[in-house]
């Protein structure tokens, strides 16, 4: 079960059982989780989000990507495992309905292969699938993208994925505009690789720029 364990300036910390689905609830999306046994902790927002999602194992991956598509406004149920049928996450939003296979590489380098579109492909009819995903946070093998373009599945890597953690204020955990993320990460100077929504960028305007 998810356990808060407190909440204020610093990170709010989401501790969670691997493997157990999150909260449905896309408002309750914070911007760090930490895994119960090994204390890792990924701060959204941060200049090194990408790099701790890294080190995640797969189990703490699929949640946080399961996070990420709740804060879409999807309600996502996980049906990941052993016997899975091709399908990590199912999310819904409206009459969508996603078979999401999610594939992590620990070191963020190796390819991600056809076989993972195939997989999700045959997850669709099972689950009642509209379409299906496929997120890693590695890159995909060349000649994926036509095997994905074949059967309607779109291909989400690592180049979307830098994107979503850095899409949240590592301050309050508030999704932020793409125009805002860009306003911070093209200023290293004066926000060290950290995006702030527009809210805490004039609160802490001076404290910013001294840190």
């Amino acid at each position: 079960m998810a356990e808060w364990l407190g909440t204020g300036l610093q990170n709010l910390v989401h501790r969670f059982d691997s493997g157990r689905r999150l909260s449905t609830k896309a408002e309750l999306l914070k911007h760090a989780v930490r895994d119960v046994d090994s204390e890792r902790v990924i701060q959204l927002g941060s200049a090194g989000a990408l790099e701790e999602a890294d080190a995640l194992s797969w189990r703490e991956f699929e949640a946080l990507i399961q996070q990420l598509f709740e804060a879409a406004g999807y309600e996502c149920r996980h049906v990941g495992g052993r016997r899975d049928h091709g399908a990590d996450i199912i999310a819904r939003k409206k009459d969508e309905v996603l078979a999401i296979q999610v594939k992590h590489r620990r070191d963020g380098k190796r390819w991600v292969g056809e076989r993972a579109v195939q997989a999700v492909v045959a997850a669709l009819p099972l689950y009642d699938c509209t379409r299906g995903v496929v997120v890693t946070n590695s890159t995909f093998a060349p000649g994926v993208k036509r095997v994905a373009r074949a059967h309607g599945v779109v291909l989400r890597d690592r180049g979307w994925l830098r994107a979503e953690v850095a899409a949240y204020c590592v301050i309050c955990g508030k999704h932020v505009s793409p125009r805002v993320r860009k306003w911070c990460l093209d200023r290293p100077d004066e926000f060290r690789g950290q995006v702030y929504c527009f809210e805490h960028q004039r609160r802490f305007a001076n404290v910013l720029r001294i840190a």
